[in-house]
């Protein structure tokens, strides 16, 4: 049987996958591993603990005199976890918007089981707003697909913390995340640059 050269180059084209249409997608419901961040559950860890983070004095004297009693103010009994926060410790729920005409992806969305916060990762290309726009808890993030990992930038992010112990980060930090799937497990990596502290 001879193959005609123009079926040859469909097949071809067809079998090269663009960045926006990904081999690995991310959307489904994954269950958070209790391993290395256990002691990111409950009470968290204790106060002074933060071996191993890069913090400046300033940080370590918000950490120092940080008070677990703040939590037992009703306006912070229930604080939502931030979108570099709640990642350590929460299941996630991942679905996606697609674009009926191009079928494109235009965005993806996380919501985290602890207090349902929802977060948009805009796909489209669009650009993050002024540094002096709206910050929120999710904060506003882009993401771009590197083969088969989707890197996240996240930006206007409400001042927060690192760790639940008094660990401080500032509105001016940034989030990157990669998002790896392999199979039926997802390895998923926030690295933060707070300058602040």
């Amino acid at each position: 049987m001879m193959i005609k050269p123009s079926l040859v180059a469909a097949m071809l084209v067809a079998l090269s996958a663009s960045p926006a249409f990904a081999l690995s997608d991310i959307v489904g419901e994954w269950a958070a591993r209790a391993h290395e961040d256990a002691p990111e559950r409950g009470g968290g860890p204790d106060i002074g603990e933060y071996q191993g983070l890069p913090l400046n004095a300033a940080a370590r004297r918000h950490a120092e005199t940080w008070s677990p009693s703040l939590l037992t103010v009703p306006e912070h009994q229930c604080p939502p976890h931030p979108a570099d926060y709640g990642p350590n410790f929460s299941p996630v729920r991942i679905w996606k918007d697609v674009d009926p005409v191009t079928q494109r992806t235009v965005a993806y969305h996380t919501q985290m089981a602890w207090n349902m916060p929802v977060r948009t990762i805009w796909m489209d290309g669009r650009k993050h707003p002024p540094k002096d726009a709206l910050h929120t808890w999710e904060g506003f993030s882009t993401g771009h697909w590197e083969g088969d990992m989707l890197v996240v930038e996240t930006t206007h992010l409400k001042p927060a913390y690192v760790r639940r112990n008094g660990v401080p980060r500032s509105e001016l930090a940034t989030l990157r995340e990669y998002f790896i799937r392999v199979d039926d497990e997802m390895t998923w990596i926030s690295v933060i640059n707070y300058p602040v502290y």
